[in-house]
């Protein structure tokens, strides 16, 4: 309720009788969202649940005339990172997964909104999602273990691991085909296939995160159209 109460608060003050600027409603209900999820590992996931909402919806609340891909992004990703750390606490493996639908569903916001700018932020935070839900999954079970590709059943934080690396492989193709530019393209798909080759050789259990890194170039060179790859 209290959090609730402040979220409310501090919005009415900005939208209704704009007693607020932007930039101080921004930071102060970020910083709400942060208080919620310290008090969700202390006490409940409901809490938990309040500030990670209210971290993915704050952006969506405030307007700006010049929007900035590295500063929505950049704030998201603490707002991932401190659920992911929340959650290797209590092991709660669905904030994780919670939390990276949201970070996903806004690169598809961003995606529709200003089409392909931002390439090089995009692609980092998509990968920075994969790696998120690779560090708790590695939190929970451990380092080693077998991986994806052996007859098992793959325990739920495996599942959400490879689930956000499929999910960033296909968005980084998807941005790349939009963009249609060699040179970012190639330093970005270089750079993929090297974290998801390197990553899936260090850690046993991400053994299919080998077959991503193959997957976002096949896409990006099935989806550029070939004159514009020529000239």
């Amino acid at each position: 309720a209290g959090l609730f109460s402040a979220y409310t608060a501090i919005y009415a003050g900005y939208a209704l009788f704009d007693f607020l600027n932007p930039t101080t409603v921004f930071l102060s209900l970020a910083a709400i969202s942060l208080l919620g999820f310290l008090l969700g590992a202390l006490h409940s996931p409901i809490v938990a649940v309040l500030g990670l909402v209210g971290g993915m919806a704050t952006p969506a609340l405030i307007t700006s005339d010049a929007p900035s891909a590295f500063a929505l992004f950049g704030y998201l990703a603490v707002v991932v990172a401190a659920a992911t750390a929340v959650a290797a606490y209590r092991g709660w493996t669905w904030l994780v997964a919670a939390s990276m639908a949201g970070g996903i569903l806004w690169l598809i916001i961003w995606m529709f909104l200003n089409a392909y700018k931002d390439t090089f932020v995009l692609c980092g935070f998509a990968a920075f999602l994969a790696a998120a839900a690779a560090w708790f999954a590695i939190r929970r079970l451990g380092p080693d273990g077998e991986g994806l590709s052996y007859d098992r059943v793959p325990a739920m934080p495996d599942l959400v691991a490879f689930a956000a690396g499929l999910a960033a492989a296909l968005f980084i193709a998807w941005a790349l085909v939009a963009a249609v530019n060699l040179r970012v393209s190639a330093i970005i798909l270089v750079a993929q296939m090297l974290a998801a080759y390197a990553f899936a050789r260090r850690f046993s259990r991400f053994d299919l995160f080998s077959a991503l890194a193959g997957l976002a170039p096949f896409l990006v060179i099935a989806g550029w159209p070939q004159y514009d790859v020529i000239d």
